[in-house]
């Protein structure tokens, strides 16, 4: 699993740019804190969704308790939406993750990820080769159709089940491509029959009306010269008269052209001095003062005139009593200027001055250190990408995933030679207890059948000693078969205890399983966590309260004041 977290933490660096990869704190999963989860989280959701950035447009998480929760839960739908059908995602998995998990998301949403392209060159063929790539195509394109008979292929039959059919019959029996390949040609002979009838040589130019004369007496010669000017003799001269024409009407439209661009411009600059009159005539309306035009408008002169020297007679003595004023206002406020000054020395002495410079000297330099430490990766990063070597090490990811296949294949193998290993232990288990309780039976019918005998076998015609022999015999046989029936107890004891054992092996294994698995959950972090976002959310809803009454009483204070007004 820690191949798999390298990867996971590899591609937050390469592919998702996270602000937290440019640190060394973080080499492992389980390093990483809440924060660092949901960023990671929200950059593959906007890998895989664009549209979530509209919904989720930061990757930081506020510093309120309850935002946290409505951000986390939103995160969680998103996921949700893309097909991960996990009933354990909410916003207790983000908030409070463990490394299983966490994990387990961001396998699954690089899953999701949208794959690169790549583009493949065309090869460069020669003419023949790309001859023969031609022709491999076309008859590759004929063998995968059907085969059609020569002659249906002559009337351009078409197969539509188990017939030939002419293509694209209509009711009456006609071709309609044929049909319309007759419209078509009829359009175009009549497009070049109207072509070749039309004249090459252009239409003439329509003369202009000959010109009314008065009935003024003329003499014949003036009368010839008349007809002369007026009817041209040949077309030469109804050519150059109309050239003239031409330009006379050119020459009278740019004309015309000229007068009304400067027709424009002086109705621009007449509008533009309107503006300015009425500029100025509004600022000196505004200068004047009211009691002024008051005064105009009255009809006495003369007392007018009476009103306006005492108005400007008190003039200086009003000046004189606004900057006494202006000068007591001025050496109040230089009185409190004093006082604060002197206050904030004896509060703020000057070690504490002293202290802040020393700090912010401090914090400049430590980013003064950050930012030449920043540069070098850029130029490091620069220097990589120009000389063609990517970010991110292809062969060593390759590397990485053949050695977790490897590790996989070899689990693989001795979990099967464990279980083979087991199996091969409950058969010789079991003919074990199979043989144990053949021998048992034996033994048992060998002694009792002895026994028997030898109990049947006592007569009076024996000697005292040979009874006292039989009898020992007998009870040395009853003395076996109850060390035979203990023994037998004790092995059937033994292989009870021996099972319990195992059985109690494998709860401990899979006891200590769960401890290690409830110890990286980090359970005990978690309920921190948990208990300090519980008591946060508490004292703002007792702030909110808090609030909620002052603005109360403040509105029925209010309401006793306007009741009392």
């Amino acid at each position: 699993m820690e191949n798999v977290d390298q990867m996971i933490i590899d591609s937050f660096a390469n592919e998702l740019n996270c602000s937290f990869s440019t640190t060394k704190e973080f080499q492992n999963l389980s390093d990483l804190g809440p924060n660092q989860i949901i960023e990671g989280v929200i950059r593959c959701l906007w890998k895989c969704n664009p549209s979530t950035i509209t919904t989720i447009p930061s990757y930081k998480m506020p510093g309120n308790a309850v935002d946290r929760f409505k951000i986390a839960t939103k995160i969680a739908q998103e996921i949700k939406s893309l097909g991960i059908n996990d009933s354990q995602i909410g916003y207790q998995t983000l908030l409070y993750p463990n490394v299983f998990e966490s994990r387990r998301i961001f396998l699954a949403l690089f899953e999701r990820l949208p794959k690169e392209k790549v583009v493949v060159d065309e090869m460069k063929r020669t003419p023949l080769e790309q001859l023969k790539f031609n022709v491999g195509e076309v008859i590759a394109k004929q063998l995968s159709e059907h085969w059609t008979p020569e002659f249906c292929r002559f009337y351009d039959l078409k197969r539509i089940g188990r017939f030939w059919h002419t293509r694209g019959e209509d009711t009456f029996g006609r071709n309609e491509e044929k049909f319309n390949k007759e419209v078509n040609i009829e359009k175009e002979e009549k497009s070049v029959l109207e072509n070749l009838e039309q004249p090459k040589i252009g239409e003439k130019p329509k003369l202009p009306p000959k010109p009314k004369f008065t009935a003024k007496p003329t003499t014949s010669e003036e009368q010839k010269e008349i007809f002369s000017s007026a009817i041209p003799s040949t077309s030469d001269q109804v050519f150059t008269d109309n050239e003239n024409l031409a330009e006379q009407i050119s020459s009278k439209r740019s004309n015309l052209l000229e007068s009304q661009n400067v027709l424009l411009r002086f109705q621009q600059q007449i509008a533009q001095l309107t503006a300015e009159q009425i500029q100025n005539k509004q600022e000196t309306t505004n200068l004047n003062d009211k009691r002024l035009l008051a005064l105009l408008e009255e009809g006495d002169a003369e007392e007018n005139l009476e009103k306006l020297r005492n108005f400007i007679a008190t003039a200086e003595e009003r000046r004189l009593a606004l900057e006494e004023k202006f000068m007591e206002a001025k050496a109040e406020l230089l009185e409190r200027l004093e006082n604060a000054k002197s206050v904030t020395k004896d509060n703020y002495p000057e070690s504490y001055d002293q202290n802040i410079i020393n700090e912010l000297e401090e914090e400049f330099e430590r980013k003064k250190r950050i930012q030449a430490k920043l540069l070098k990766e850029l130029q490091k990063s620069s220097t990589s990408e120009n000389n063609g070597i990517k970010s991110e090490n292809r062969k060593k990811m390759l590397d990485k995933i053949l050695e977790i296949n490897a590790m996989v294949v070899k689990q693989n193998e001795q979990i099967r030679k464990t279980a083979s290993s087991v199996q091969q232990i409950r058969r010789e288990i079991v003919q074990l207890d199979g043989i144990l309780d053949r021998t048992f039976t034996a033994v048992d019918r060998w002694i009792g059948a002895n026994g028997n005998v030898y109990g049947s076998g006592i007569s009076s015609s024996m000697t005292l000693t040979q009874k006292e022999n039989k009898q020992m015999v007998i009870i040395r046989r009853q003395r076996a078969y109850k060390l035979l029936v203990k023994t037998h107890e004790q092995c059937a004891l033994i292989t009870s205890a021996i099972q319990t054992q195992g059985e109690m092996e494998c709860q401990l294994d899979e006891l200590t399983n769960k401890i290690e698995l409830e110890t990286q959950k980090g359970v005990d972090g978690q309920l921190e966590r948990l208990l300090d976002d519980l008591m946060v959310i508490r004292a703002e809803n007792r702030e909110l309260e808090r609030r909620i009454e002052n603005e109360e009483e403040e509105n029925g204070d209010e309401q006793e004041e306007e009741k009392g007004v």
